[in-house]
């Protein structure tokens, strides 16, 4: 076997205490706060709910100051009005995007996003130019080996969002983000806990997967990085990051 081919020890997280927990006491720029692009609504359900106690929310409490940008004008108006914070309804793909922007950002959030899209290169070049000198971008995003979406196959059903376009992995991100001028400097595996399931079998393979990730994190459904720009530091071997295989905060 390639020995490159092996996965760096990395430790399982719950994904929004970890973002709130990196934003803290920084200039934030949060992409793609939640709903959907091609779906009023589901956007119109999301929106409806405390958005105070949603991630972006939270983030509003934890950076020193926060910005967010959607595609989705429904889920622009609906924050703008609960969460305090700078707004803009923009396209992470529209190659203008940096010059809409007078402000820079020390962390940005491209959360969940990258898996939408069908132009990654641009979509990551826009991210990279928002950054401040010295500034990270945490990406987080659907891990293709999730144990949940293999017990799902043997019912011959494919456990995939309908506006989803790719699924990752951690050697393909990689790979992507090398492409792009971007370095792994952490790399995490998530797991949500859920509040709702359209069906027991839903509710039994979720509970069956939190109990293999405690275990086994790389089958985990989320995978978390945060990344740089090559040139404002060195590569890290990530063999060295995360000799935790469990969290105490799933």
């Amino acid at each position: 076997m390639d020995k490159h081919k092996f996965l760096p020890k990395a430790r399982l997280t719950n994904r929004q205490q970890e973002v709130v927990d990196l934003a803290q006491g920084k200039r934030t720029l949060h992409i793609g706060m939640g709903g959907f692009i091609d779906d009023d609504q589901f956007t119109q359900g999301y929106v409806n709910q405390d958005l105070i106690q949603t991630l972006h929310g939270r983030l509003s409490k934890s950076a020193s100051q926060l910005t967010g940008i959607d595609i989705n004008p429904m889920t622009i108006q609906a924050f703008s009005q609960a969460v305090p914070g700078q707004y803009l309804v923009a396209d992470i793909m529209d190659p203008s995007l940096p010059r809409q922007l007078s402000d820079r950002f020390d962390l940005i959030l491209f959360l969940d996003v990258i898996e939408h899209l069908d132009d990654f290169k641009t979509a990551l070049n826009n991210v990279t130019a928002l950054l401040a000198p010295g500034g990270q971008i945490v990406i987080s995003t659907c891990n293709t080996y999730c144990f949940d979406s293999f017990a799902k196959m043997w019912c011959n059903y494919e456990s995939t969002h309908t506006e989803h376009t790719a699924y990752f992995s951690y050697l393909t991100l990689k790979r992507l983000f090398e492409m792009n001028g971007l370095t792994i400097r952490s790399f995490m595996y998530t797991i949500q806990d859920r509040c709702g399931y359209s069906s027991f079998f839903d509710w039994a393979s979720f509970t069956l997967n939190k109990i293999v990730c405690r275990i086994a994190p790389q089958f985990a459904p989320g995978l978390l990085m945060v990344v740089e720009p090559v040139a404002t530091g060195t590569a890290v071997e990530l063999a060295s990051y995360g000799h935790h295989t469990e969290s105490a905060a799933v």
